[in-house]
């Protein structure tokens, strides 16, 4: 009878054992899951870092070539780039070229579109006004390094919500599309951006 007793034990131990194990198991891929989504997110911050890196090393020595405002536009306009414009805008001002800057910064950033949480439910602003350019209202720059999803997370109007692989860097100038998104007590807004 003792012996039945101490194998029923046994048993349920190694159950238990067993069942600890594959929670266990569970857990560590999850967790593992987790870091390789986090260092996919990392090696594409860290290109985009390297790629702005470069545009700024050419930008300040085009900045120190050109002795001119022609010359400096013209360079603005044979980069084609958000940072050449926006460069031009802090060295030159926005005024004499107001209309084709507008045109050439709406250009750049409406490349791709998605949605961003602007602010937390606890009512911080995860984004801030960029006034570089003009009087424009709809152009901001996070204050950290965002993911760009497909939808708004907690809102049945967006029946997906996941992430579209991009991600916006912290001071990249992203344009405000529209109202904000409610979801709960945060706000969503849909953007658009550049690369």
């Amino acid at each position: 009878m003792r012996f039945k007793i101490v194998i029923g034990i046994l048993v349920v131990f190694m159950l238990g054992l067993f069942s600890f194990a594959i929670y266990q198991a569970y857990a560590l891929k999850k967790t593992n899951n987790a870091l390789e989504i986090a260092k996919e997110d990392l090696v594409t911050e860290k290109k985009k870092l390297e790629d702005v890196l470069e545009e700024n090393k050419a930008l300040e020595l085009a900045k120190l070539e050109a002795e001119n405002e022609d010359e400096l536009w013209d360079y603005a306009q044979k980069t084609a780039t958000l940072e050449a414009y926006t460069n031009y805008i802090k060295i030159k001002g926005y005024k004499k070229h107001e209309t084709v800057l507008n045109k050439k910064i709406d250009e750049h950033l409406s490349k791709k579109t998605g949605y961003i949480q602007f602010v937390e439910s606890n009512g911080t602003m995860l984004l801030t006004p960029y006034k570089g350019i003009g009087n424009r209202k709809d152009l901001w720059i996070p204050k950290s390094a965002m993911s760009v999803r497909r939808g708004v997370i907690g809102n049945s109007n967006f029946r997906s919500t996941s992430r579209t692989g991009n991600v916006i860097l912290e001071g990249q100038i992203v344009k405000m599309l529209g109202d904000y998104i409610p979801s709960g007590n945060a706000k969503w807004a849909k953007i658009s951006y550049g690369d």
